[in-house]
């Protein structure tokens, strides 16, 4: 049975947003621990305010541009060991210019698939997650929860890690499988890198499901790095992942299921413009 689970908006902006006034009042911060407040010698406030700045102002600084967006999608078997077995792979040309991002499909399974397109491939997919997480997070009706969660080494960058909830009543974070959609609540965490208050890692996971939905787990995932693009450098993703866990027909266990993942990466980015060519394999 053809089955997609559809997140929403585009794939690489995260760290956009809109720059609106009232977006500096827009997170109710839990007020940490005495030693926790001075996370990189400011206060927790300024730390919250900068990474805040930065997320949404970001994409008024992006290029038109294009990358490659490798997908590779798995599923994981239980016997005679847990294996991850891959089941499918897909290389698609996505584009971004005029504000919005485009996406072309140039190979599936190492084939070339002419007329293929995101919304009628089968599998688990991801289709704009990574656009609206952080522009979600942040807006003011969201009214998520920030907290310091201590320090972590990312990427070899010693990063501050960042706590949050959003109640499914301030949610925008969907799930559609099939005919059926639900809205849920998330939590999850971002690590921060001091030099530049910039998002290095985000992960957010899924909570709340009904208990008679058919997905039991979403989690995504996604590391971002500085990629230069015609000479200068935009902060970008790299590598991201999704997880996925979804009963069986008549079963009610949790446990009991099918589990997927499907592991991304963005490279060989560019200007976008007249003359530039898609990637074929």
């Amino acid at each position: 049975m053809k089955s997609l689970i559809k997140l929403g908006f585009a794939v690489l902006l995260a760290l956009a947003g809109l720059a609106l006034p009232h977006l500096a009042r827009s997170v109710i911060a839990h007020s940490p621990p005495a030693e926790e407040k001075r996370p990189f010698g400011e206060s927790w406030s300024m730390v919250l305010g900068q990474v805040r700045s930065n997320a949404l102002a970001y994409s008024d600084q992006l290029p038109d541009f294009i990358c490659n967006q490798t997908t590779q999608h798995f599923v994981r078997t239980l016997a005679p060991t847990v294996v991850w077995r891959m089941t499918g792979r897909f290389v698609a040309a996505l584009s971004y210019y005029d504000k919005k991002e485009h996406y072309e499909i140039v190979s599936v399974n190492r084939k070339p698939a002419p007329g293929t397109t995101m919304e009628n491939m089968s599998g688990s997919l991801s289709m704009g997650e990574f656009g609206s997480a952080l522009r979600g997070l942040f807006e003011h009706r969201t009214q998520a929860e920030f907290r310091p969660a201590g320090f972590k080494k990312i990427n070899n960058i010693e990063t501050l890690c960042i706590a949050f909830k959003v109640s499914q009543a301030r949610s925008r974070r969907f799930i559609s499988y099939d005919d059926k959609t639900i809205i849920t609540a998330y939590r999850g965490r971002c690590w921060v890198d001091p030099d530049n208050y910039r998002i290095v890692r985000l992960e957010k996971k899924a909570v709340g499901i009904p208990g008679d939905f058919p997905v039991t787990r979403f989690d995504t995932i996604v590391d971002y790095a500085p990629v230069d693009i015609s000479g200068s450098s935009y902060w970008l993703p790299k590598e991201a992942e999704i997880w996925i866990s979804r009963r069986l027909p008549g079963v009610t266990l949790k446990t009991t299921g099918i589990r997927t993942k499907s592991k991304i990466q963005f490279d060989d980015y560019r200007r976008f413009g007249t003359g530039v060519k898609l990637v074929t394999e």
